[in-house]
């Protein structure tokens, strides 16, 4: 269970202070394979976050994949695709939403 599906299916009565920025989000990808990200849209249309996804598939990290030696070269060639770029051109005040694996 994610933070956002306990937040917007099992929490009664709560809701989330509203924020009213933008922000740009890099997707784990099991999540965006086995769950989906519906919760966290969810939330943070009720935040008032404008919500921009990115199209990117592998951010690079793939589990533990970027954290093993030898796989550096890959890892950042994976994550520059889409990520990195996407994230030094957007506005400075738009906020990131990127989750790690540790």
């Amino acid at each position: 269970m994610t933070l956002a599906e306990l937040l917007t299916e099992h929490s009664p009565g709560w809701d989330p202070p509203r924020l009213g920025r933008r922000a740009v989000m890099q997707t784990r990808c099991h999540q965006h394979a086995v769950m989906g990200i519906g919760d966290d849209r969810e939330l943070l249309s009720r935040a008032d976050v404008e919500l921009r996804v990115l199209d990117s598939g592998c951010g690079g990290l793939a589990g533990n994949f970027g954290l093993v030696a030898g796989h550096f070269d890959v890892s950042m060639a994976c994550a520059e695709r889409v990520p990195p770029p996407e994230i030094r051109a957007a506005d400075h005040d738009v906020v990131v939403l990127a989750e790690t694996v540790r």
